[in-house]
């Protein structure tokens, strides 16, 4: 597992903290791939919150591929008077 941290900019959201990880793993079966996990949190200065995880994994004897990427996003705004 490797965990990294996460600093960036950008004008739509402004700057952002946050932390990503990847976990590497393998099932069992003499011709199986290696499967790999990833995913991050993240807060901004625009009171947003980013949630991101994909995956890229391979059954037992790599018959099958699955690949997933799911994101989430919360952001909370005030209302103008």
């Amino acid at each position: 597992m490797l965990l990294f941290p996460i600093i960036g900019s950008n004008p739509a959201i402004g700057f952002m903290l946050g932390e990503g990880g990847q976990y590497a793993f393998k099932m069992p079966g003499k011709v199986t791939f290696h499967s790999l996990v990833s995913g991050s949190a993240q807060y901004t200065t625009k009171n947003k919150v980013l949630f991101i995880m994909q995956n890229n994994s391979y059954s037992i004897n790599s018959k099958i591929f699955y690949t997933g990427d799911w994101r989430y996003q919360f952001s909370h705004s005030q209302l103008m008077d």
